[in-house]
């Protein structure tokens, strides 16, 4: 499971970006913007706290696994949830 939370490079500590920088606020205008490494800098921020709170309230990991997609799905897009 520790596989789950490690960033998109694989390990816990990767070099910094320029985006990791920046606030969540313009990393959403820059995601709105097509800017795929900022969605990378954004879900790694927060996949893991999304998936311990989805955890937390179905206490099943598939489940929560499932939330967590749907999560970044419509992160992806945009949507407010």
């Amino acid at each position: 499971m520790s596989a789950d939370f490690s960033n998109r490079n694989g390990n816990g500590n990767s070099h910094p970006t320029a985006h990791e920088a920046l606030s969540d606020e313009q990393l959403m205008r820059e995601v709105q913007g097509g800017d795929g490494d900022a969605f990378t800098v954004l879900f790694d921020r927060y996949n893991r706290l999304v998936l311990t709170v989805a955890l937390r309230i179905v206490h099943d990991v598939g489940e929560a696994r499932k939330s967590r997609k749907m999560f970044s799905s419509n992160f992806i897009g945009g949507e407010k949830i």
